[in-house]
């Protein structure tokens, strides 16, 4: 008899975002490895961003099942502004959690499960799992945490809350049966924090969708060259050193307007840049163009296909920290056309670019204007033409053998970080 994994995921499809990458991976590849998987999500996200395209999956649980949308939208926002007042960003603690919490009782009894996979963000899918735990001890528990909670640059957790952050993570750290980072950076920050159980550390890489067809697209018709930016800048990825450049460069006639158009696509918010005068001349010359607006996951893909050249913001003003690697990466790499990235020396992201097969211009995020101007100028003169993802790329981020990390962790097995 096959294995039986329950997957407990707040974010899932018709949620668009990077989060639910890793739950989509696991539920269809794990039964690959002889482990059936069945996944627990919500039924409502708030304000969050949607793509009905997706639609609901089959195999998959969301909770709440009854009553109006309108109500448990309404419900999810509520929690949302809530916790802002607390400096907290946490969906899924009510009304989600104890439903969730007793749909996911009911399955493991009628279903004979054996293992639980939690995944974040949020958070809360984390906490589900914890009191899963508690309740059936015999569950072999893997926490894919993706993101770190405590040391994170994107949350900003003081007093009450950082105390419970803490909390928080050392209970699931002490009660999983393994962990998974998506970085290794990520995994040697708590490796060094909690060496008891560095033994329970693994890494699962963000990657891509073998299934999902990617690669480049003919160019249609346009009066100039497009660097894309395809995704929402949040956080500390912003452009700053970039636009700076740009608006010093064609000033010194370095750079004209037929080079190429720097295209935004998502959420852009460039109101927190600190040089508006560059900002607002670079738009208003038509060097900047950006929709500010959420699309679907196809769309993304089309655009980024279509793209002369992508730009990379793995920035985390004011921290660089090397924690993290932007989602985006896997889709630009498969399409194969050149790469500006902006990043800490030695990230994560630097290391996936330096081995991925992709020509690619990679500029520290502690780069003097001088730097920041010649790594734009080499980058320009770049070949266009897309290259193929090196077979290292290949092996080490398709998604089904991602799964395959995970279906050894399920069984306590270890495996190897890297193939080289």
């Amino acid at each position: 008899m096959a294995e039986r994994a329950l997957i407990l995921s707040y974010y899932f499809p018709p949620m668009n975002g990077p989060a639910t990458f890793h739950p989509v991976s696991f539920q269809r590849y794990l039964p690959l490895y002889g482990i059936d998987a069945h996944v627990l999500t919500s039924a409502y996200y708030g304000d969050e961003n949607m793509d009905p395209s997706l639609g609901r999956f089959p195999n998959t649980s969301y909770v709440p099942s009854w009553g109006p949308a309108s109500f448990w939208n309404a419900l999810s926002m509520g929690e949302t502004k809530i916790q802002y007042r607390f400096g907290l960003y946490e969906h899924g603690f009510l009304p989600w959690l104890p439903l969730a919490y007793n749909h996911a009782c009911r399955w493991i009894r009628e279903n004979r499960c054996t293992s639980i996979v939690s995944s974040s963000p949020p958070i809360s899918s984390h906490l589900l799992a914890y009191r899963l735990k508690k309740k059936f001890p015999s569950l072999r528990w893997v926490a894919d945490l993706q993101d770190p909670l405590v040391g994170n640059p994107f949350r900003k957790s003081t007093g009450f809350i950082g105390k419970w952050e803490e909390k928080a993570e050392h209970n699931i750290f002490s009660t999983a049966d393994a962990i998974s980072a998506n970085t290794d950076t990520v995994r040697a920050l708590w490796a060094e924090k909690y060496p008891a159980w560095a033994h329970k550390f693994f890494v699962v890489w963000n990657g891509f969708d073998p299934g999902e067809s990617v690669g480049p697209l003919n160019f249609p018709t346009r009066a100039r060259p497009i660097l894309a930016h395809v995704g929402a800048l949040y956080g500390g990825r912003l452009p700053g050193p970039l636009f700076d450049s740009v608006y010093r460069l064609s000033r010194d006639g370095r750079i004209k307007a037929s080079d190429f158009l720097l295209d935004f696509t998502g959420p852009a918010n460039f109101e927190a840049l600190a040089d508006q005068r560059s900002v607002h001349a670079l738009i208003e010359e038509g060097w900047v163009r950006a929709n500010n607006q959420y699309i679907s996951r196809m769309e993304a893909l089309r655009i980024t296909s279509e793209a002369d050249m992508l730009l990379l913001l793995d920035l985390t003003y004011p921290h660089n920290t090397k924690l993290q690697v932007p989602s985006k990466i896997y889709d630009y790499i498969r399409v194969g056309r050149p790469i500006l990235a902006f990043t800490p020396e030695k990230s994560p992201t630097e290391s996936i670019l330096r081995r991925s097969g992709i020509p690619a211009e990679i500029i520290s995020s502690t780069a003097t204007p001088e730097q920041v101007d010649q790594g734009l100028l080499r980058f320009l003169a770049l070949p266009r033409e897309p290259e193929p993802a090196s077979p290292w790329f290949l092996d080490n981020f398709d998604a089904q053998h991602l799964a395959g990390r995970v279906a050894k962790m399920i069984r306590g097995e270890s495996f190897p970080d890297f193939q080289n």
